[in-house]
């Protein structure tokens, strides 16, 4: 389901939370785990933003689920976690440096 940037991404999240605050990283991790049921449930609940990818704003964390559907499976991929302050145009930088 997670792309192995978006891994990336939400590894250095978790750390950066835990950083500031005990417990905060794994209360992020729980939140995308709500996120991921969500999507998994319902995955055209979010608009596209950029072709055939779609964003789900966290709920409590400043951070958005970049992904896209694979149609005939049904199924989620999740190609990036991104602070809110990175937006759109980080992710569209990254989209053509892979």
């Amino acid at each position: 389901m997670f792309s192995h940037k978006a891994f990336e991404d939400v590894q250095e999240a978790v750390e950066w939370y835990e950083e500031q605050k005990q417990g905060l990283g794994i209360e992020f991790t729980l939140k995308l785990e709500e996120a991921k049921v969500l999507l998994e449930s319902n995955p055209e609940l979010y608009r596209k933003v950029e072709a055939e990818i779609r964003k789900m704003s966290l709920k409590k964390f400043p951070y958005a689920l970049f992904y896209e559907i694979d149609e005939p499976a049904r199924e989620v991929g999740i190609i990036a976690v991104l602070h809110h302050k990175r937006g759109l145009e980080a992710f569209k930088k990254r989209l053509k440096l892979e």
